[in-house]
Parts: C-alpha cells; structure tokens; sequence
C-alpha cells in the first residue's frame, strides 16, 4: 500500500490520481527496496528462486524502465534520481535472480491441490482421499482434495492439465486416463504429452459384479441364461463411457455373447447409489466401492474379474473360474503433474508417494479395498501408461466401440 506526503494509506485508486501512474507500473518499484525487504527478512537477495511470481515482477519492472527511466514520486515509495545507477542496479538484480538462485523456500510453502476427477465417493476418490491425507502429513503441507467430476473423468483431467507446471496441483485418476483415447475421438489433452507422470500408486486386482438383492440372477451363470433369454433387456451401470466399468462390461458381452443396456453415470459413486435404490439391477463396480456394500449384505456379488479371487471376498468366483475362460479385467490408480512439472518437484513427491504406500496403516486400508500397493518410480509409471494405452485400444477395437 503507498502513502501520501501526510502518511496516510491510499487506495489504488487515489493514488493513481494523485500520481498519475497506474497501479501495475507502480508495481514494479517494489525491486527498488526489494534487498532491503529481503535482509530484513532474514534472507539473502542472491538465494530466492525464480517463481512465477518473481517472473511477473521482472516483466513489470523493466516495463516501469522502459516507461519512465526517472521518475520521483513525493510518496513512501520513491524511484532513484539516477536512474541510470537504477537501471544498473536492477540489471545486476535480475541477473542475480535469474541466474544465482537457489531455494530458499523448500516446496511445498503453500497448500497443494489434488484434483480427484471423479464424484466423492467413488473409487478414485477414496483412494485419492487416502493418499491426500498421508500427502500432507509427509509433505507437511495442506492438501486439498478438489472433486471435479464429470464426462469420464475428462473435465477434472483437463483442469490438471491446464494449471502451472510448478507443483501445487496434482492429478491422481484411474484406468479412464488410457481408455479414454480409445473412446473418444478427440480429448482436450494429449493423455502422454500433457502429463507428467508421477507415480503408479496402485492396482487394484479386479471389479466386482455385483446386483441389487431383489435381482433374479443370483450367480453369473444364471446372469448369462436371463441375459440370452431377453437380450438387450438387462441394464448396467457404469461410472461413465469409457470408463473401466464401462469397457469391463463391454468385453465381458463380447466373450459371453449376451448384450446389456449401457446407463452410464458421472463417477461410480452415483451409480452405485443408483444400484443400491434398485434403479439399475446390475453394475461391473470397483472393489473400493462395492466390497463394503456386499460385506453390508446390501448388493449381491456375482463374480470377481481378476485372474484370481479378491482376498476380501474369497469365496466369490472369478469370471475366468465360472465359466468365461480367458476373461480378465483389473484396474489401477496414479498420480502425475502438468506438464513440465519441476524435475526436483516430481523426485520430491514421488518420494513421498513412495513413502507413503508402504506405511502400515495405508497397507492395511489398501488391502481392506483389494488395493496392491506400487509405488513406482515416474519412469516405470510412464512405461506403463503406454503400454496400457495400447492395451485398451486393442480391446475397444474387439468391443465394437466407435469413439464417440
């Protein structure tokens, strides 16, 4: 806030009319005291990091050079009468900070948001709410979960891939981020090039396919004969085109040779809300989700899709074991960064990830959602996000699915 020669605060406004300078060239003499400020702040001038911020002031101080050269202004805030010993002292400055830094503020020294693009409730978000909170007690940062939900996980993705590169916002999504491409025809991001990954959090060893109790079928058999009988005639719910929900369904009509009537939902969280009100009989769901639900005696479990049996449901079949040889389906959970995310950013919170899988209490939670913990370094996520790409283009392909 500038003053006037009597010491009283002045507004932007008041002070644009008394000195006739706008409020952003004025902005650019906060260099003129900035060392001073800085010592006094316990901190050397030739040890800040160049942030954002610092870049933006640079631009406006060398628009207030250009602009004015001298300038005296009868305020708290006054410019050299030199102005060329300004001007050399300012280049001086900037040469500093653009090319002496290092940090003096560690990352993180704000809150970190993590953007979930999915519905609260639903399987990202409670991994995602899981990792947050062990987040920033590692980081020992805030972290603030931000549900973005909506067309597949696209609109939260896409809000990831738009912020700055510079840490403060995360994305942790699931299998939708590689079948995505599969299904859609054009996406607002570019699923490898606009991301940088962090670190493949999880697998999550299959879905369940769970109906609501009032449901005739009461084993995937009896599903597959009622589903032959009157075809197109049965509705499933999935967390949204394109989702693994979604595909897992789809390959599973290919291979059993009985069609469903696709209900795609925005997230599995209203889906399964959905299920459990008996609006939908029949939902390929997430273990995350669902298992709680079967244990509850609230839906009725009918197959696992892994390749072997959930260790929360050990007793339930896999599809594989009950008839669809070959079938498998399972899942997964990451986290990444824009792209161009510091290098030094992404080793710091891949570390904590890392840190943070294996904890006990993070294991323990993980294994009650039939979650294995990874934790890879970004390097194997990045492998392993092309190759499920491909992956999941082979299988919309054998589907039928026509990107829409």
């Amino acid at each position: 806030m500038a003053k006037s020669n009597g010491g009283v605060p002045i507004g932007r406004g008041r002070f644009e009319r008394e000195t006739g300078i706008k409020e952003s060239d004025w902005s650019g003499r906060f260099w003129v005291r900035w060392n001073e400020s800085v010592r006094e702040a316990g901190f050397e001038p030739n040890k800040l990091n160049v942030t954002h911020e610092v870049e933006y002031l640079l631009e406006q101080y060398a628009s207030l050079i250009r602009q004015f050269g001298r300038i005296a202004v009868q305020n708290e805030v006054i410019m050299p009468k030199n102005s060329a010993a300004f001007i050399a002292n300012g280049l001086v400055f900037c040469t500093l900070l653009l090319f002496g830094c290092t940090c003096a503020a560690a990352y993180p020294d704000r809150p970190i948001r993590l953007v979930v693009p999915a519905a609260p409730g639903g399987a990202i978000d409670v991994v995602g709410r899981i990792v947050g909170l062990r987040l920033a007690e590692v980081l020992a940062q805030n972290v603030v979960i931000d549900n973005r939900a909506g067309a597949n996980n696209i609109i939260g993705t896409e809000i990831a891939a738009r912020s700055p590169p510079d840490g403060y916002t995360l994305l942790i999504t699931a299998g939708a981020h590689t079948i995505n491409p599969a299904v859609y025809k054009k996406l607002p991001y570019d699923a490898l090039r606009d991301f940088t990954p962090i670190s493949h959090i999880a697998n999550s060893g299959g879905l369940v396919i769970v109906v609501h109790p009032s449901f005739a079928a009461r084993s995937l058999t009896q599903l597959i004969e009622m589903a032959r009988a009157s075809p197109g005639k049965i509705a499933y719910g999935s967390a949204g085109f394109g989702n693994s929900t979604h595909l897992a369904a789809e390959l599973f009509q290919v291979m059993a040779g009985v069609r469903f009537i696709h209900v795609p939902y925005k997230g599995a969280g209203p889906a399964v809300n959905d299920l459990l009100g008996g609006q939908i009989p029949l939902m390929f769901g997430p273990s995350p989700v669902v298992v709680p639900m079967v244990q509850a005696g609230r839906l009725r479990p009918l197959a696992f899709t892994g390749l072997k049996r959930s260790t929360q449901l050990p007793d339930l079949p896999t599809v594989d074991e009950a008839g669809i040889k070959g079938y498998e389906n399972s899942g997964w959970y990451g986290m990444y960064g824009p792209r161009g995310t510091p290098h030094d950013v992404v080793a710091r919170v891949n570390a904590a990830v890392r840190q943070i899988v294996q904890m006990p209490d993070t294991r323990e939670r993980f294994a009650a959602l039939n979650l294995e913990p990874i934790g890879s370094t970004p390097e194997e996520f990045a492998q392993f996000l092309k190759n499920d790409l491909e992956k999941y283009a082979a299988i919309a392909k054998a589907a039928g699915i026509k990107p829409e």
